[in-house]
């Protein structure tokens, strides 16, 4: 049987095969119906005597038996491929997370934003969720070169302002899961010749548990630390002294 006859009664017979060699007639009763197909399907293209169909049949059962070996060779390795890709991709991960968690840790160390509170660790408290406020109302993302009375810059900062006549208040559910409070605050350049004080007050259920240092003309950028330990809610109040409104510099405040 010429290789040419062997591909077109492939191509034809494929279709028909299953249901002979799937017993529906068994091969016997099948026999006439694909010599009938076939015959009435490739007759005006080339001429295939009757005993090429036995052959025809069992040339296709081999070649259909070899495609699915092949197949199922295919299917594994690609299954290889997809668990490899799945391993990459958790590489990839992996790497931007450390290199995003990296690049965070360098931001809040800089020199540039002159902090000396060492943030490895350690949470931002405005990046939390309030409990009661809007952060917008107490803090402020820096925008442009925001410097304090010293020259620092805060280029991913906050700032902070305090009302005579508005509380300027916040509070956070810390859930018992942490055990200080720390941070850094500076006078804003705009309000270096305030000399009355602005601070802040820090309050769980009502009691005062600690508060930073005043800020006035001349005094350089203070750090705090306040103990939370077992602290559920915990609350932050601007103060101001004698003076309409100010405003403070920080890089954060930080819960570990």
């Amino acid at each position: 049987m010429k290789e040419e006859t062997r591909d077109l009664v492939y191509k034809i017979v494929i279709g028909i095969v299953s249901a002979v060699v799937g017993g529906v007639g068994g091969f016997a009763g099948g026999k006439y119906r694909i010599k009938s197909q076939v015959n009435s399907q490739i007759s005006q293209v080339v001429n295939v005597g009757e005993t090429d169909y036995v052959g025809a049949v069992d040339y296709i059962i081999n070649q259909n038996t070899e495609y699915k070996a092949e197949i199922e060779s295919l299917k594994s390795e690609n299954e290889k491929l997809e668990d490899k890709n799945k391993e990459l991709s958790a590489e990839i991960d992996k790497y931007k997370k450390e290199s995003t968690s990296t690049s965070a840790s360098e931001k809040n160390t800089s020199s540039t934003n002159g902090s000396n509170v060492n943030t490895a660790g350690k949470k931002k408290l405005f990046e939390l969720q309030p409990l009661i406020g809007k952060l917008y109302d107490f803090a402020q993302e820096t925008i442009g070169e925001k410097k304090d009375n010293i020259g620092n810059l805060y280029p991913n900062g906050y700032i902070l302002y305090a009302n005579e006549y508005t509380a300027k208040s916040i509070t956070y559910a810390l859930e018992e899961k942490y055990k200080t409070l720390s941070g850094e605050i500076a006078l804003d350049s705009e309000n270096n010749s305030l000399r009355d004080g602005i601070w802040f007050e820090f309050y769980t259920n009502g009691e005062m548990i600690g508060s930073t240092d005043h800020l006035y003309a001349g005094v350089r950028p203070i750090s705090f630390e306040i103990d939370v330990s077992g602290v559920n809610d915990l609350e932050i109040q601007a103060k101001i002294t004698g003076t309409t409104i100010g405003s403070v510099l920080t890089n954060g405040f930080y819960v570990e």
